[in-house]
């Protein structure tokens, strides 16, 4: 096993199907593995083996995280910073998604019970395979969305409203139950809604009544008796302009020193997985304001 030379890597179980690796780590050069393993000790152990023993010593260090919309601009993002942090990722998306531990793939587009049921059914049989505790998850960021234009006059208003509406409320629903399952005690839950939604968005009106929802969804969720977990933290994230490579090429004389950085919110909801003390107070919806090309942070 020279090939092990000047890399630590496990978990490793000989006799499993191509072997049973935890992904929470980068770069190393092993023999039929993805370049981001790297920097675990070896555990040789016999194959069956409760997951819940063999990761026993790392597990309480490791955080783990869901993200709904992992295929978004933003949701990729998030999922390959979180991944680069040493975070065990699964994501909940319509494609399969790179850079995540885990991934729920959904089929279900126009049934938001059916498409409920699908995430539950797969993040059951992802916990029960992994052996995971009931309430298993530290943070569930949800990052799912779209865009939509026009307003009531338009021939296309109810299509685009059935869109935005399953794009954001939709995903923030299914976020909110699922947190009400899997979300450990203190844990936390971060919406994404829009800055532009505090006020009217008479151009895009399905959009802005969407995101509305989000923000009232998340007052309701950071209450008493809401049904998440005792001590969790929900937080709902106003976003204005993302700086995108579909938005710079859509808006090429915009300003874009006054566009959030994807970067940015990644950092910002790891940090916020990993120190308590850091979070907003729950329910808080927090709007990033960026200018020159930093980006300052208001609660309301």
């Amino acid at each position: 096993m020279n090939w092990f030379s000047d890399v630590e890597v496990a978990p490793l179980v000989v006799g499993s199907p191509g072997f049973h690796f935890h992904r929470r780590f980068a770069d190393a050069a092993v023999p039929d593995l993805p370049p981001h393993y790297m920097q675990l000790r070896v555990v040789l152990l016999p194959y069956p083996f409760p997951a819940s023993e063999l990761f026993a010593e790392n597990a309480m260090n490791v955080s783990r995280v869901l993200v709904v919309g992992g295929s978004g601009s933003l949701g990729k993002e998030v999922l390959k910073y979180l991944t680069s942090k040493s975070v065990w990722v699964s994501s909940i998306s319509f494609q399969k998604c790179e850079n995540c531990e885990e991934n729920v793939v959904l089929t279900q587009r126009d049934n938001l019970n059916s498409q409920l049921s699908e995430c539950v059914s797969q993040l059951e049989g992802i916990r029960k395979r992994l052996s995971f505790e009931s309430a298993f998850l530290d943070s569930i960021i949800c990052v799912a969305g779209g865009w939509r234009g026009g307003n009531a006059a338009d021939e296309k208003f109810i299509p685009n409203c059935d869109d935005v509406i399953k794009q954001s409320v939709w995903s923030s629903l299914i976020s909110a139950h699922l947190a009400s399952k899997y979300l450990k005690p203190e844990g936390l839950l971060v919406l994404s809604g829009a800055s532009a939604a505090q006020g009217a968005t008479p151009y895009m009106m399905g959009y802005g009544m969407a995101k509305a929802a989000v923000h009232q969804l998340t007052k309701s969720l950071g209450a008493e008796k809401s049904g998440v977990p005792k001590g969790a933290c929900v937080a709902c994230l106003l976003i204005g302009t993302l700086d995108t490579e579909m938005n710079r090429a859509g808006m090429p004389k915009a300003d874009f020193s006054k566009w959030t950085k994807l970067d940015f919110i990644s950092d910002l909801v790891f940090k916020w997985t990993v120190e308590r003390d850091s979070r907003p107070p729950t329910g808080a919806l927090v709007e990033m304001i960026t200018c020159g090309g930093q980006t300052n942070l208001s609660y309301s």
